[in-house]
């Protein structure tokens, strides 16, 4: 058992999946200055037990008092043979100008999961919050 632990634990917490995980929050703007109204995409791809690709458009609505509020929406495909994962996942990022990084944020996600046995649909919501400096 704690072999199986084990293993599980190194394939969720790897330093690609690390990667993945953080990619969404930690590598959002491109290479430019951005101003209210400008969009660009981002593709990343998750790994892990249920992989998936996620196509997002960044769309910046307001820069105020050093922090950008973005809207957010991604496409979600399917990156794996076993389990089908797709759907659509939006929501509102604040990022502080200065550093790139988020310090609050709320999503909705509307998922729909396969595998060759049973399908799910999964509507969630969450919200990070932080502080900037």
């Amino acid at each position: 058992m704690k072999l199986q632990m084990r293993m599980s634990l190194q394939d969720q917490f790897n330093e690609q999946e690390l990667r993945d995980q953080f990619a969404p929050i930690l590598f959002i703007f491109p290479n430019k200055g951005v101003k209210p109204g400008d969009s660009w995409q981002k593709d990343y791809r998750k790994g892990g037990k249920i992989p998936a690709n996620f196509s997002t458009t960044y769309t910046v609505k307001k820069i105020e008092e050093g922090l950008v509020t973005l809207e957010t929406k991604a496409n979600v495909t399917p990156a794996g043979d076993e389990m089908e994962v797709k759907g659509e996942q939006t929501g509102t990022l604040l990022v502080d100008s200065k550093t790139g990084m988020v310090v609050s944020a709320e999503f909705k996600q509307a998922m729909e999961a396969k595998t060759a046995d049973f399908g799910m649909k999964v509507n969630t919501t969450g919200t990070v919050k932080g502080t900037a400096k």
